[in-house]
């Protein structure tokens, strides 16, 4: 976890325990942000805010898949401490989950964050089979499918190395 103020113990909002906290001081436009370290599909979040007088007024709990851009999925308004759940729908796998307070108390302070969701399957590894239509320059690559896969992406160079020249590689979808 990361925040946008160092120093104020971020991780604390994601470690299990209700006994240590994370507070973000300040005024709006602070967040706390989560990094889930793979991809997710999103379809709910919680929190647990100790103190009544340290909330996060409004926040918009934002996603993203890289860190960089960021994607508004919910906006919530918070008036007392309490533990508290929301559904919600992200249909794009994401890693990081961030909560954008628009207004907030001096100190917004959680105990716990959760992001509820399921991980992304890896698409298994596509099993090669021999080439065919064999020339000089050219020949056809064929495998077998991979479930999941959207896309493949085949290299081609001149040593099993991939070190001599010339070498291309190239993206390919069913």
């Amino acid at each position: 976890a990361t925040d946008s103020i160092a120093g104020f113990e971020p991780g604390n909002a994601v470690d299990g325990s209700l006994a240590t906290h994370c507070s973000v001081p300040g005024g709006a436009g602070a967040w706390v942000q989560v990094n889930l370290g793979t991809y997710h599909y999103i379809d709910g979040y919680g929190m647990v805010l100790p103190f009544d007088t340290e909330l996060p007024r409004t926040f918009i709990l934002q996603v993203s898949a890289d860190g960089a851009v960021w994607t508004d999925l919910a906006t919530q308004n918070v008036s007392n401490d309490s533990t508290f759940t929301a559904d919600v729908d992200s249909p794009d796998p994401i890693r990081y989950v961030r909560i954008y307070m628009t207004a907030k108390d001096t100190r917004a302070t959680f105990s716990e964050i959760y992001i509820y969701g399921v991980p992304m399957q890896v698409p298994q590894q596509p099993t090669a089979v021999a080439a065919t239509d064999v020339t000089d320059i050219s020949f056809t690559a064929n495998w077998l499918a991979a479930a999941r896969a959207e896309g493949y992406v085949i290299s081609v160079a001149t040593d099993p190395g991939f070190t001599g020249r010339p070498w291309q590689e190239c993206m390919l979808y069913r």
